[in-house]
């Protein structure tokens, strides 16, 4: 049975970003040998880490892999669950200008195909945060896909967007499941997160520095 007929606002997903990066945007690396092995169990959780970013799913998904469109994810054993990450650096985001509406749209775009306004807006809690997402309909080979959408702050002016995208066939439990742990897990590397907020904090020094002169 479709859930999403029933549930017209529950949604899966895979994010952000199909296409390259625009040209004078800092190009983010492929995820090197060591993230994609950064994949611990626990009890009946999966811990992930990838792009300075660490989070969880249920067990029965992949290790951090490389996916279409310069993002990166886990996929679900039945390849029918995808969670997809395309991180965003304050660089890229001061190279595209964009308040967070007109961003969406264009990720949703460049970077998964998406060229349709939603209907529906999820919220879910990110950081213990709301954020409002987008809910995307597409047809797949087996019938539909749900794509669940968000643009997630991060500290130092950086962003994630975060894309759960799911077989409209499986059982809302399931997929609810998944895309709860991942939100509600979702966090920053620590290490990578204190670089940023010494390389914030050294900018911020520089920009008063010049104010004073």
């Amino acid at each position: 049975m479709n859930y999403f007929l029933k549930f017209p606002i529950l949604v899966c997903g895979l994010l952000l970003v199909a296409g390259s990066i625009p040209a004078g945007a800092e190009p983010l690396r492929e995820p090197d040998q060591a993230e994609a092995a950064a994949m611990a169990r626990s009890g009946d959780r999966q811990i992930h880490q990838a792009r300075g970013i660490v989070f969880e799913t249920p067990t029965g998904f992949s290790e951090v892999q490389a996916l279409k469109n310069d993002t990166v994810g886990v996929v679900s054993n039945d390849k029918r669950i995808t969670v997809r990450l395309m991180p965003l650096a304050p660089d890229q985001l001061s190279f595209l200008n964009m308040e967070d509406a007109e961003l969406m749209n264009y990720l949703k775009y460049f970077f998964l195909g998406i060229n349709v306004p939603s209907t529906n807006y999820p919220q879910r809690r990110f950081f213990d945060q709301p954020v409002t997402g987008e809910l995307q309909i597409q047809r797949n080979q087996r019938g539909f896909t749900t794509t669940e959408i968000y643009l997630v702050p991060l500290a130092a002016g950086h962003k994630v967007a975060i894309a759960f995208e799911a077989d409209d066939q499986l059982p809302i439990s399931q997929v609810e499941e998944a895309i709860g742990t991942v939100a509600q897990s979702l966090r920053e590397d620590p290490e990578i997160l204190e670089e940023r907020l010494k390389k914030q904090q050294k900018l911020l020094k520089k920009q008063h520095k010049r104010k004073r002169k």
